[in-house]
């Protein structure tokens, strides 16, 4: 009678792991979505001699900057192009100092105007749309300033910002945007 009962329990058991899906039928992850319209590469740069942070998705101007002592890191984040905009993104507004040798960006246009009129900074241009609120899979785009430097330094990995804020004595400026993950 045991014997028959645990035969009974292992089949049942065989049964059912047999009826779960496989791996191949279970479903996949999709794909980081991206509200329907076309996203590009927001790419980033790092000059040691300039003490910035340069962002932009033009592989000709990052050429540029390259020649010109700044070393690639890789692609930020992915964004809307400045030629495509969705009814809820915005404009990521990219200014630079000559006196702080610095870029700044920013999606908010109030804080754009104010660097405009009270400091050394000039437009630099649309860098391309981003979303002023977490949807369709976008992630926080952080914002974390060294202020002995005078660089902002953006992100969307969050342990990066620990290491900035920890070992180099950065700031953190909480989000500045929500963008399609790297």
């Amino acid at each position: 009678m045991k014997l028959s009962t645990v035969a009974i329990a292992l089949a049942s058991l065989y049964m059912q792991a047999s009826a779960a899906p496989t791996a191949s039928d279970a479903p996949q992850p999709e794909t980081v979505p991206n509200c329907g319209y076309p996203t590009v590469a927001l790419l980033r740069a790092w000059s040691q001699s300039a003490t910035d942070h340069f962002f932009t998705t033009n592989q000709t101007e990052m050429d540029a900057f390259l020649a010109n002592g700044y070393v690639a890191q890789g692609i930020a984040a992915y964004i809307l192009p400045s030629d495509t905009e969705a009814p809820t993104a915005v404009p990521l507004f990219r200014m630079y100092s000559a006196q702080y040798r610095d870029h700044y960006y920013t999606a908010n246009a109030t804080n754009r105007d104010v660097l405009l009129s009270q400091s050394s900074y000039v437009s630099d241009g649309i860098a391309g749309f981003v979303y002023p609120d977490q949807e369709c899979g976008t992630v926080p785009f952080y914002r974390i300033y060294d202020h002995a430097i005078g660089d902002n330094f953006f992100t969307t990995d969050q342990a990066e910002i620990y290491d900035f804020v920890d070992q180099l004595g950065y700031t953190d400026r909480g989000v500045t945007a929500y963008v399609n993950p790297q």
